[in-house]
């Protein structure tokens, strides 16, 4: 039996070996579970499961995509995406910065360009949950089809192969989808307080400046034109934001 598994594991490459190791963790702990352990005790180590799962099937990903992106249709479907993500990138950075500063982020456009790729992490981990719920669907529907139909085939060795496979990929999906959701669900409403934030912190420091004839004490300011100003005024650790009008160049005394 020893000898079976350390030949397994020298034939298995590693997505393989990961999945296969995710899945024995998660059986064990579901039987551990079923036999009256506490669940507070389980939870950690089914968590682990799920990272092992997840990062199996990502290593498996990711030489899939390194394969796609050395033709030409792959790279076309790279470019459109990183486009896509991009633009939702910006736009959950224009959205961060309106309800945290309650500006127009069309006004702040360096601000925007420092958030953008701080709001692809929170992008991601949402994107995973999705990607993940519409890989379940479609590997349950191609497993099905697999178990159901690979066994007429003649050569039901490589069709046992081909299951087990498609059996290791599905958990690692499931894997993925646990591991998103417990981040998602754990580190949402915090990630976007840090963004919140550091934009602040660089709207604040960066974007406005106290040099200027129009800042009061205490205050810094933004130009928008020649005519109108914004005014971020710091008062017990918050920052309150107003228009005022104030003339770039002063009419001069009669």
């Amino acid at each position: 039996m020893i000898d079976w598994i350390f030949a397994w594991w020298d034939d298995a490459d590693w997505p393989k070996r990961l999945m296969s190791l995710g899945l024995v963790i998660t059986i064990v702990v579901l039987v551990l579970a079923r036999l009256g352990l506490p669940a507070n005790a389980l939870g950690g180590v089914l968590l682990v499961a799920s990272g092992v799962l997840a990062a199996g099937y990502l290593l498996e990903a990711y030489a899939f995509t390194k394969r796609a992106l050395e033709t030409l249709p792959g790279k076309v479907i790279a470019a459109i995406l990183a486009t896509c993500l991009g633009a939702i990138a910006a736009g959950l950075a224009n959205r961060v910065i309106n309800e945290s500063t309650g500006l127009n982020p069309s006004e702040l456009d360096f601000a925007v360009t420092f958030l953008a790729p701080l709001a692809a992490g929170l992008m991601l981990t949402a994107l995973t949950v999705v990607v993940s719920v519409i890989g379940l669907l479609c590997f349950l529907a191609r497993s099905a089809a697999t178990a159901v139909f690979g066994w007429f085939r003649p050569d039901r060795t490589k069709e046992a192969d081909a299951i087990e496979r498609e059996t290791l990929r599905f958990s690692g999906v499931l894997g993925l989808l646990v591991l998103g959701t417990v981040v998602w669900a754990a580190a949402e409403q915090p990630y976007r307080m840090a963004l919140g934030f550091a934009a602040h912190v660089f709207i604040y420091e960066l974007e406005f400046y106290d040099n200027d004839p129009c800042a009061g004490s205490g205050e810094r300011i933004r130009r928008l034109n020649d005519d109108v100003v914004v005014v971020a005024a710091a008062s017990q650790g918050t920052v309150s934001y107003s228009r005022r009008l104030c003339p770039l160049v002063a009419p001069l005394a009669q």
